[in-house]
């Protein structure tokens, strides 16, 4: 498996890496065979997000952030959002920050 050099040249650690590696994963089972076709980003992601993110974990600390969340997992933030989706969860309520910005902005 080979990662693009601007990935490759992220430490093994980092989200971004550890994410698009699982993808790789996906893709390289779909091409021999061991899980079925056709390869697309959306089902790689959804591959990812199931292998570097325990649901039942999830589920347990679902009440934090997204932003603790990635930290947790080790996954890119707008991953958290879209297990939420996955497992049919709500999205996070902001945080006390959040809210406070998104008050001052009008929204």
């Amino acid at each position: 498996m080979s990662l693009a050099p601007a990935i490759a040249g992220l430490p093994d650690s980092h989200p971004v890496r550890r994410f698009v590696a699982a993808m790789t994963l996906f893709a390289h089972d779909v091409e021999h065979g061991r899980l079925p076709g056709p390869y697309s980003d959306a089902r790689a992601a959804v591959f990812a997000r199931c292998r570097l993110i325990a649901s039942a974990r999830f589920r347990a600390h679902r009440h934090l952030d997204d932003l603790r969340l990635a930290r947790v997992f080790g996954v890119p933030v707008g991953q958290i959002a879209a297990k939420r989706q996955d497992l049919g969860l709500p999205p996070a309520r902001p945080t006390r920050w959040r809210a406070g910005c998104q008050r001052h902005l009008g929204r």
